[in-house]
């Protein structure tokens, strides 16, 4: 009576989805399997030191088609304004980025970082979902955010300097008002009449 070897429950899955890994070698092929790392729980891939990330505070208002009906039924169409969502978007300093909100995608693409002056310039593309079944894009624009980076105690970057942009439809009519950044602090002044 031959007696099977007992599998872990990741061998087990492998065999699952490989059925012909069983059946081209039975044990060795699970062995070979085994040897190569795959019994062993993934490792965490952890982000080398030198990645830097910065902060981009956002700011999105979408105006939004609204039909009504009058007393004498006709259908009068407008655009009203909806409520603003703020989003911070991490992005990574040296290298591009996606991020998803709602049914926008921004992408960011640095442009620019002088590490002596702290000056950063980001281009800021941003992308909407079409059709009924949201899998086509369509580009509404891009923003350009020129600011300077200050070193945050958690590590992280925060941008300061702000963009604005409304992207408009192809009839002229205002979609989505796009703010990116944050404004410079400015110090308190001391004034000394007021003492």
């Amino acid at each position: 009576m031959m007696r099977c070897p007992r599998l872990t429950l990741l061998q087990a899955f492998l065999v699952a989805l490989f059925p012909s890994i069983v059946m081209g070698g039975a044990s060795s092929s699970l062995s070979a399997v085994a040897a190569q790392g795959y019994s062993r729980a993934p490792q965490e891939v952890s982000e080398t030191k030198t990645t830097q990330r910065v902060r981009i505070p956002v700011t999105l208002k979408t105006w939004q088609q609204v039909s009504a009906v009058d007393s004498t039924g006709r259908e009068t169409t407008s655009r009203i304004v909806g409520q603003p969502v703020s989003q911070i978007l991490r992005a990574r300093i040296e290298r591009s980025n996606e991020f998803y909100l709602g049914n926008l995608r921004v992408k960011t693409v640095p442009m620019r970082w002088l590490k002596n002056s702290h000056q950063y310039q980001v281009r800021l593309e941003v992308f909407q979902s079409a059709g009924q079944s949201k899998q086509a894009e369509e580009s509404l624009g891009s923003v350009i955010l020129t600011g300077n980076i200050k070193k945050q105690p958690d590590g992280l970057y925060i941008l300061t300097g702000t963009a604005r942009r409304l992207f408009r439809s192809k009839s002229g009519e205002p979609i989505l008002d796009f703010t990116a950044g944050q404004p410079p602090v400015e110090a308190k002044s001391t004034d000394i009449s007021r003492l």
